[in-house]
């Protein structure tokens, strides 16, 4: 368990036409799983940000305190370096990049989303090396060879929520790693409950009792 938690609470934001417009969609348009890469491509990727920001979405911020400490931990996983193969599922605006790599120092990452809007903002970031358009959880044979078993570490923010991820992509994210390797994950406490419609728990349950994952650390916030 994490003993103590930073504060990621983000500051109000400016507020300007792209973000109205997000959040208007959001509000109004709530895109469905079919539809989810057509709905982000018709958001700029900084009204996209604005948006998170104005409804304090900040998951994507533990989820980097957790590959941080993973990667830092020399004695628990001395394998795991700052030059560790990391991929960001649903990249989005590439706030992982940003704070993983520009800020951080590490590597640059790979990542995919399935708006064509966003792969091209976040190729044009520098802070990934390669980027796909790819729409996760339509089945492993839908999944590109070239991303699987390859990552160190798979990083997964705001995704796992209704509209957007299926939990068959919880089977790319497996599919991903390495051996051994890390799946970092967040989602809301709506979602982690057995039987709830999205099915996110149940899934990754499903995958721990088949010695696929195991539960290494879990915490609230």
């Amino acid at each position: 368990m994490v003993s103590q938690l930073k504060d990621h609470t983000i500051p109000e934001p400016e507020k300007t036409a792209d973000g109205a417009f997000a959040e208007q969609q959001f509000t109004e348009n709530y895109p469905s799983n079919e539809v989810v890469g057509t709905f982000y491509s018709n958001l700029t990727p900084e009204g996209y940000e604005e948006q998170m920001n104005r409804v304090n979405f900040n998951e994507t911020y533990y989820i980097i305190d957790e590959i941080i400490r993973l990667i830092d931990d020399d004695v628990a996983y001395p394998t795991l370096t700052r030059e560790a193969e990391i991929f960001d599922a649903g990249a989005g605006s590439g706030r992982m990049g940003t704070k993983l790599v520009k800020e951080g120092g590490l590597a640059p990452l790979v990542g995919c989303d399935a708006s064509a809007r966003f792969v091209q903002h976040l190729l044009d970031s520098g802070n990934y090396k390669s980027v796909s358009e790819v729409w996760m959880g339509r089945g492993l044979d839908q999944f590109p060879s070239e991303l699987q078993n390859r990552f160190d570490v798979v990083g997964a923010a705001g995704v796992f929520l209704k509209g957007h991820m299926p939990c068959a992509a919880m089977d790319d994210c497996h599919a991903a790693l390495k051996v051994g390797g890390f799946l970092v994950t967040a989602m809301r406490s709506l979602y982690w409950e057995n039987g709830q419609e999205e099915g996110y728990k149940d899934k990754l349950d499903e995958l721990v009792a088949a010695g696929k994952f195991e539960l290494i650390n879990s915490f609230t916030f």
